[in-house]
């Protein structure tokens, strides 16, 4: 088990994605999943993104579930629209498994990122969007019709196995 993006900020801090992991999911039972974090002791993303994808080397692979969320401009994992590191990591023949990124002004907090590439978050036997509201709506339809090069809609448009969205409220 692993996140598919994480803040290059150390566990403690508030802002980690497997300080959240740990806190809320790996309780009990589940305390036992082997869970690999993706920030390592490298100063920047960009300088541990090769340690990280050997140590994501150990996951059997295909992933059984890929679960994503969505940024309101579109974004997946921190593949962020525009973004010349996104760029290279929604190449669907990228083979890296991670990549270091830099999150655009005025993306908050403004800290160093690594996400997998989309070749990695479409490597599941499945891969789930999950959503809420009105605005994440828009933002994934409008992506889907108007805009290709949306990391959303590449995601869509290459997961092996399709991506199931599930919508989190009534709508």
């Amino acid at each position: 088990m692993t996140t598919t993006d994480e803040r290059w900020v150390d566990e403690p801090d508030a802002r980690s994605n497997a300080r959240l992991i740990r806190e809320c999911l790996l309780l009990g039972g589940a305390a036992a999943a082997r869970f690999i974090p993706m920030k390592n002791a490298a100063a920047t993303p960009h300088d541990g993104a090769a340690a990280t994808a050997a140590a994501l080397a150990k996951i059997e692979d295909p992933y059984d579930l890929v679960i994503l969320g969505m940024g309101d401009d579109a974004h997946v994992a921190f593949l962020f629209p525009g973004s010349p590191e996104s760029l290279a990591g929604l190449d669907p023949s990228n083979g890296a498994r991670c990549i270091g990124v830099t999150p655009p002004a005025p993306t908050t907090p403004s800290v160093p990122r690594l996400s997998l590439t989309l070749a990695e978050l479409c490597n599941g036997r499945r891969v789930v969007l999950a959503l809420a509201g009105t605005a994440k709506r828009h933002a994934f339809e409008h992506a889907l019709r108007a805009e290709p090069g949306a990391p959303v809609a590449a995601l869509c448009r290459h997961a092996r196995c399709g991506v199931d969205v599930l919508w989190l409220d009534a709508h």
